[in-house]
């Protein structure tokens, strides 16, 4: 775990975190958004890793807790709780690397799976099909995309 630590920039001492309330997760508001996904729609997720970044990482997902409520005529209404690092990234050498804290099979990852009003379907190595969100299959391409670039000299 302490290679993983270096290579991610992360403080490990991660502790698995599930919760029966919903987990937003959320683009922070001081980072650059990814262009063409709709962080205005954030996805749910059902857990994730809780771990300290370290300064020289820039988060730029949190999951956010949070609650429901009815008013006293029956109107919803939210109320946010705490912040956690989801997505932190940073540079290795030469190189991009991420650390994000939920899984991306339906387990953790939740209804991010099905973020996005198209689907994308898949045939396996077994001959099955799989089915996600447009919007989920195009955030994990854009973060792949973005941790094989390297810089040139």
């Amino acid at each position: 775990m302490q290679a993983v630590g270096r290579v991610l920039k992360l403080l490990i001492g991660y502790q698995k975190c599930s919760f029966l309330r919903a987990i937003l997760a959320r683009f922070n508001k001081f980072r650059t958004r990814p262009k063409g996904l709709p962080w205005h729609t954030p996805p749910f997720i059902g857990g994730f890793n809780q771990f300290t970044p370290k300064p020289e990482t820039k988060i730029l997902l949190e999951a956010v807790h949070f609650r429901a409520f009815l008013d006293p005529i029956g109107l919803p209404f939210f109320e946010e709780g705490e912040r956690f690092p989801l997505l932190v990234v940073g540079k290795y050498g030469k190189g991009n690397v991420a650390a994000l804290a939920t899984d991306v099979a339906p387990h953790w990852v939740g209804g991010w799976v099905d973020w996005g009003e198209e689907r994308v379907t898949q045939k396996t190595i077994g001959n099955e099909f799989i089915e996600a969100g447009a919007d989920y299959v195009k955030f994990f391409a854009q973060l792949v995309q973005w941790c094989r670039a390297t810089e040139k000299r």
